[in-house]
């Protein structure tokens, strides 16, 4: 009998290879995993099929995790944005998730494992957050400002902004 785990991000339930593929990012990945291994029953009919899908989902979500777990936090906020992107949503939609952080991750994960994605993805929630908030502030002017000239600053500024 033939391993249920075809390649990475393949297993033998068309349905999870499916959900999987449809995800533009490791966190969507990592969420949708988890959302369909709470609610929906894996496999074939019989109990011996379930049980191999079901072992094969939970090797899947280790890899999904590990994967994300390998990126840079820069790469993490990267691949978190693009998440938020593909299902229309504000970071601040991204707290609910922060809060249950632990939920979605797999049973086998270490707990070196666990809170650096706790850690990391409260980091990445904090740093979304300030950039949506800044640029919220940059696109609407306060009434009083609205007849103000916006202040030049001088190439020195400029490049110690930078």
């Amino acid at each position: 009998m033939s391993s249920p785990v075809l390649a990475l991000g393949q297993t033998g339930a068309p349905e999870v290879n499916d959900l999987i593929a449809n995800q533009n990012s490791v966190f969507g990945q990592l969420v949708a995993l988890r959302t369909f291994r709470d609610f929906h029953p894996l496999g074939a009919a019989t109990e011996t099929g379930r049980s191999a899908v079901e072992s094969a989902a939970r090797r899947l979500h280790q890899q999904i995790l590990d994967g994300w777990l390998k990126l840079s936090l820069l790469e993490q906020k990267r691949d978190v944005a693009a998440y938020l992107s593909h299902i229309g949503e504000e970071p601040v939609a991204l707290s609910s998730l922060v809060a249950r952080a632990q939920e979605l991750t797999p049973e086998s994960a270490t707990r070196t494992q666990l809170d650096l994605f706790v850690h990391n993805l409260a980091i990445v929630y904090l740093v979304l957050a300030h950039e949506w908030n800044a640029g919220q502030a940059k696109r609407v002017r306060p009434i009083a400002a609205q007849g103000a000239e916006e202040p030049t600053a001088s190439p020195a500024q400029k490049v110690m902004a930078a």
